[in-house]
């Protein structure tokens, strides 16, 4: 979720990725300030809701993860 209302910058997976604990997903501005959002968890990327630079509100859903099982590892 936004933590903040923003754009986004920067969009470094794509639907149908596997990330990892600490994984880049997607970077955001808001007031001139970049954030780094970064997976949580090892992970498969279900969807990515917004393009760079498009503009969203705080609690925006920004990516969505299914925990990934075990034997598919990570990238």
């Amino acid at each position: 979720l936004a933590p903040m209302p923003g754009v986004a910058a920067l969009v470094a997976v794509a639907a149908g990725d596997l990330v990892a604990a600490g994984d880049l997903l997607v970077a955001i501005e808001s007031m001139k300030l970049q954030t780094a959002i970064r997976a949580p968890h090892a992970a498969r990327v279900v969807e990515v809701a917004f393009a760079r630079g498009a503009s969203f509100e705080k609690g925006a859903v920004l990516v969505r993860l299914a925990s990934a099982a075990p034997a598919e590892g990570a990238r």
